[in-house]
């Protein structure tokens, strides 16, 4: 064979193995060894200092991502940690023992993700503008290229026929599943921004001049908005209550059909961030000073406090009468919410970022670098884990009224009817 065919064909193959086994072109992928070395302790605190505050080490893990790689979000829902790293790949591991049970490249690296959402089993993701609903198999069960003419401001939230979100050309949007066509738009005086909610007949969002706008979720009618004193990061809403943080300093509670306000709290700062809600209570961060437990159901029009933990960051996971928490200098912190008080605290390294668990009281933690820890109340069994999550429902189109479907030829409205 003359040398220099013999050189193009070793040529063509090595490039087809690079194609082939990029990681950009594996869609799902089985766990091996190397993705994941599950230890059998954990790392940087005594068991005697966990037994002192009543938890339970369960398992750590080491996920090795590649070079060049973080993870940027954890989230935590129906006993799945999910794991998301700085290239758009997805992985899924067992919250109860830390196996990975699927990875998944989602998008291109450049992309940002804009907040987890969930409709049934599925998550609900929106990288760029493109919009992915995948479910706890890790099979990719519906996927949207939404019109590069409606930049995305939002997260997005879907009903069974129906797309929502907010666009940076201060429109929202209310789009057709299958094909992205509008069914219905609301032009804006600003982009909307944050967390959206939908729930069986309304959708929930806010603008960037601080409105909250609540629609009917089929047709373009407004059924009640309010204006904050400051910037808005979302609004949401749980069974009979719709939360609005503000940096005005103020938590708001409407009623969420009438608009009603239930009660408003002050917080001492401003809130850039959204509260976190249990059965009984609401955990709101404080302008990077302090972590709020309020009452989700005070008997009076200024809210209720059960205690402040001044440098708290957020709610690990409750369980029975105890809030987990993570302070700003990585310390765990048990408060007695009965008492209104502190237990006690332990610093715990490497802890980067947390799941904000709801749902169970286990506690997950990870780092940067791909190490996982996990941790659960010594009176808590996984096992006998509730999957039903302690959030809003998204909407379920069987108790939706179907509107009529728009022309294709008409521009559709841009305001909403009041």
């Amino acid at each position: 064979m003359p040398k220099k065919l013999f050189f193009r064909l070793s040529l063509a193959i090595v490039l087809i193995s690079l194609i082939v086994f990029s990681p950009g072109c594996q869609n799902q992928s089985r766990t091996t060894d190397a993705d994941l070395l599950v230890t059998s302790g954990p790392v940087g605190v005594s068991a005697e200092i966990l037994a002192k505050a009543g938890l339970d080490f369960v398992w750590s893990a080491n996920l090795h991502m590649g070079r060049a790689s973080d993870i940027k979000q954890v989230f935590y829902h129906k006993a799945k940690l999910y794991v998301l790293n700085n290239r758009n790949v997805l992985w899924a591991l067992d919250g109860r023992t830390g196996a990975i049970e699927w990875s998944r490249v989602l998008a291109e690296s450049n992309l940002h993700c804009a907040p987890v959402q969930y409709y049934q089993d599925s998550l609900i993701l929106l990288l760029g503008n493109t919009f992915i609903q995948i479910n706890d198999k890790g099979h990719i069960i519906k996927k949207l290229q939404v019109n590069p003419d409606y930049p995305a401001s939002t997260s997005a939230a879907r009903s069974e026929d129906y797309l929502y979100l907010g666009s940076l050309n201060k429109r929202f949007y209310c789009l057709k599943i299958d094909n992205g066509i509008p069914l219905w738009q609301n032009r804006c005086n600003r982009e909307p921004v944050g967390t959206i909610t939908l729930t069986s007949d309304k959708v929930y969002f806010v603008t960037g001049d601080n409105w909250l706008y609540v629609s009917a979720a089929t047709k373009r009618d407004l059924a009640w908005k309010f204006q904050a004193a400051g910037e808005l990061p979302g609004v949401i809403v749980d069974n009979d209550q719709c939360l609005l943080p503000s940096a005005d300093t103020a938590l708001y509670c409407f009623d969420p059909e009438s608009g009603k306000m239930l009660w408003k709290h002050l917080c001492g700062g401003s809130l850039f961030e959204m509260p976190v809600i249990t059965a009984d209570s609401i955990y709101q961060p404080v302008s990077r000073s302090s972590l709020l437990c309020l009452e989700r159901y005070p008997d009076n029009e200024n809210g209720s406090v059960r205690w402040t933990l001044d440098e708290g960051l957020a709610l690990l996971a409750q369980h029975n009468n105890l809030s987990y928490v993570i302070t700003r200098n990585q310390e765990i912190t048990v408060m007695d919410n009965q008492l209104q008080r502190r237990k006690m605290s332990f610093y715990l390294p490497d802890v980067d970022l947390f799941a904000r668990n709801n749902e169970d009281a286990m506690i997950l933690l990870a780092s940067y670098h791909g190490k996982i820890i996990a941790l659960k109340p010594r009176d808590f069994d996984p096992n006998l884990i509730e999957t039903k999550p302690i959030t809003t429902p998204q909407a379920d189109d069987a108790d939706t009224e179907k509107s009529q479907e728009p022309n294709p030829d008409q521009e559709p409205s841009e305001e909403l009817e009041e």
